[in-house]
């Protein structure tokens, strides 16, 4: 199954990606304890409340593309792999969310989507309150 969703972003790429990659913005969109090391092979750690989710980095394209592996840490038959992927666009940046999941699971296409959306949305507003804050 893969779910795809994008929104523009009234902000630069390179603010969005550092909205993906600084920790303290990171867990405003992927939850609410996250570690990440942005690098290909780098460790990917979520806890959102009673989920924990555990994984590495797949690809990393500076500003560009951030791809993961991710699985509930119990579960881990249970393994998806998405990309985050940043685009110039004239308005600012187009942010794109693929997830796929990699083994059938009982949750359906349009809760998945409905995930995949949430956390999108949560990182359009990171991304424009840090493009605000920093003011750069």
């Amino acid at each position: 199954m893969r779910v795809e969703r994008s929104i523009e972003l009234p902000v630069e790429s390179d603010r969005v990606w550092e909205a993906l990659v600084d920790d303290e913005l990171r867990s405003d969109w992927l939850g609410d304890d996250v570690s990440l090391d942005p690098e290909p092979g780098g460790a990917l750690d979520v806890r959102d409340g009673d989920e924990h989710r555990v994984g590495v980095v797949e690809r990393v394209e500076p500003g560009r593309r951030l791809g993961l592996r991710w699985w509930p840490e119990t579960r881990p038959d249970e393994t998806s792999e998405g990309d985050v992927v940043l685009v110039p666009v004239t308005t600012g940046t187009r942010l794109t969310v693929i997830e796929r999941r990699a083994v059938p699971i009982t949750m359906s296409a349009s809760a998945t989507a409905s995930i995949a959306t949430s956390r999108l949305v949560l990182l359009a507003a990171t991304s424009c309150r840090t493009g605000l804050a920093v003011g750069r």
